[in-house]
């Protein structure tokens, strides 16, 4: 299978709610600023596939014996690997993924699926951890007070291309996987189904929701010097047409060596199925996640300093600190029309609150032979809040026309995100020594007042869009997608 794909994105206002970064002391009293009258539409020429239909990476091979002759080499029977459709092995070929409305195996783009399987093998707590196995995905560390996940997907930010169940998962925390089936990452241009941004591509994981039978599993794993990670996950049928599951997690992993670096977490994910009727399904989930761990912004370049050192400040009472509480309630409509014609409804809100104080390790200014001197702490605390309102229909139908197969899914969306951010310095506390650092400082600073008290930004999208892809024989598809979005964005803030 081979695929191509031209795709173009005219959308100028994928970072606005970053505005509030831009923000600092020399701002006037009052600052106003929005985004310009955005581009009407966006349209492209998703994909053009050539494929047959019989192929499988994961499948079951019939292969007859090689000739003795050294003529022509046997045939290679090659058939669809039953336990791949299900979802319980590693290859998802016959799945649809994120909003496409086609199996994956008929997809013309390049995606790769990290399956729950993968997940549970490699022990994976974490998206970074997960999206290690995706080439083309590198991440950041937390410069500028970026914290949270911060991938790149072909060398674009993609940290506003996070997707949950296809809805934008938007905050800066680090997600846990304890509640999620699996992570989809769809590269390349994807702006004619999710929207603004999505220039280098998307990562969507899948919500863990009800099933139909009943299971529980555990997991519990412990490391050197004692850090300890359980997950449970629970289904059950409560009969033919309710099902509910509960997921669990609980870690508490300090650094060897440095355990008073530790990071702390904990999570619960309650889900609920109803099948109202034959064609009618109702699906009502909500993930908490609560972090608290000590921050690292790095250490001094210095070849001599024992690889111990703590530079945080971890005075009681005033110590670095870092703790995400993030928030997702989704309720989730599916009704089948007609054996071909199916629409979902999808309302989503989500919270993230994060709170850090930090020290941030200078540099010494002295070469390597001489670092036996002291420098000042650069410390500041950062208080963030993010939430986010969605509603998306989705409608996905096949039908014919001229012999060609088509398989069309349109949608409308609307939303809306607000985010507030106050961030303060810590002036007036004591120097440290760069190759001996005290992180229990006896004068650990003083707060001083914000200096955008008032900071904050919002942003608002309806928008439309369709996508056909048409099955022109047993070799050839194409996909096309025309999208229109407004999307605008206002940022203010008032100094103190």
């Amino acid at each position: 299978m081979s695929g191509y794909g031209i795709g173009a994105s005219t959308d100028k206002a994928s970072g606005a709610l970053d505005a509030l970064n831009l923000m600092d002391d020399d701002a006037p009293s009052f600052i106003r600023a929005s985004i310009g009258k955005p581009h009407p539409a966006v349209i492209s020429l998703a994909s053009v596939m050539l494929a047959t239909t019989a192929t499988s990476v994961a499948a079951q091979t019939a292969q007859q014996p090689a000739p003795q002759d050294g003529g022509t080499l046997p045939t290679i029977d090659v058939q669809e690997n039953a336990t791949t459709s299900s979802g319980d092995g590693y290859q998802q070929t016959q799945s649809p993924i994120a909003r496409s409305p086609v199996p994956l195996l008929n997809t013309a783009q390049s995606i790769t699926v990290i399956p729950k399987q993968v997940m549970q093998e490699q022990s994976t707590t974490s998206y970074v951890e997960a999206l290690r196995n995706v080439a083309g995905i590198t991440f950041r560390a937390g410069e500028g007070g970026n914290g949270g996940d911060n991938p790149y997907i072909r060398g674009f930010d993609a940290r506003n291309d996070i997707y949950r169940d296809g809805v934008r998962d938007p905050g800066w925390y680090t997600r846990d996987t304890f509640a999620t089936q699996q992570i989809e990452v769809l590269k390349g241009p994807s702006s004619f189904l999710f929207g603004r941004g999505s220039t280098g591509g998307v990562i969507n994981a899948t919500t863990k929701t009800p099933e139909f039978r009943n299971f529980v599993e555990n997991e519990t794993s412990i490391q050197a010097p004692g850090g300890l990670r359980a997950t449970l996950d629970a289904n059950g049928q409560l009969n033919e047409n309710v099902a509910a599951r509960i997921a669990v997690m609980g870690q508490d992993l300090p650094k060897a060596g440095r355990e008073e670096i530790e990071s702390k977490r904990w999570g619960v994910a309650p889900s609920l199925k109803v099948i109202v009727n034959d064609q009618t399904r109702v699906t009502a989930s909500y993930i908490y996640q609560h972090t608290d761990q000590v921050p690292e912004f790095g250490v001094p370049f210095v070849a001599s300093a024992p690889g111990g050192n703590i530079y945080n400040v971890l005075t009681p009472g005033f110590s670095d600190m870092e703790t995400n509480d993030a928030h997702i309630a989704t309720l989730k409509v599916e009704h089948d029309i007609n054996d071909q014609w199916k629409i979902t409804n999808t309302t989503r809100y989500s919270y993230v609150d994060r709170f850090m104080r930090i020290n941030q390790p200078s540099g010494t200014g002295t070469t390597p032979t001489n670092v036996n001197v002291n420098v000042a702490r650069n410390r500041w605390q950062l208080d963030v809040h993010n939430d986010l309102w969605a509603n998306q229909t989705d409608v996905v139908g096949k039908f014919q026309t001229w012999g060609l197969l088509h398989t069309l899914a349109t949608g409308v969306e609307f939303s809306g995100e607000n985010r507030t951010q106050v961030r303060q310095s810590i002036t007036g506390l004591s120097s440290y020594n760069v190759l001996n650092p005290d992180p229990y400082p006896t004068n650990p600073g003083t707060l001083q007042p914000a200096l955008l008290p008032g900071a904050e930004a919002s942003g608002r999208s309806a928008a439309v869009y369709a996508a056909d892809q048409i099955q022109i024989n047993r070799w050839f598809e194409v996909m096309g997608g025309v999208r229109f979005e407004n999307y605008g964005a206002t940022a203010r803030a008032q100094s103190s």
